[in-house]
């Protein structure tokens, strides 16, 4: 949910992330908060085999400056073979 982009980055990167970065480096940005916004999402998905995901956001701008950001999710996996 709150993941703003993914970079993959192949070949020593050393430099900008230290040295046991031989094979690349895989760089994970999030959203930054968002100041003078509120609101959120849920979202629940259901499957056939029992399983569920359930994630949610929320933003809560403070004032012009200042914000929070939470973001949270839980996920049970379904199983096809029973005992």
């Amino acid at each position: 949910y709150e993941v703003e982009r993914v970079e993959v980055l192949r070949g020593p990167q050393g430099t900008y992330f230290g040295r046991n970065t031989l094979g690349g480096a895989i760089s994970i940005t999030t959203r930054r908060p968002e100041p003078g916004r509120v609101g959120g999402e849920l979202r629940y998905d259901m499957d056939d085999l029992d399983g569920w995901l359930a994630r949610g956001a929320l933003n809560l701008g403070f004032s012009d400056e200042s914000a929070f950001s939470l973001a949270v999710s839980r996920a049970k996996q379904g199983a096809w073979i029973e005992n």
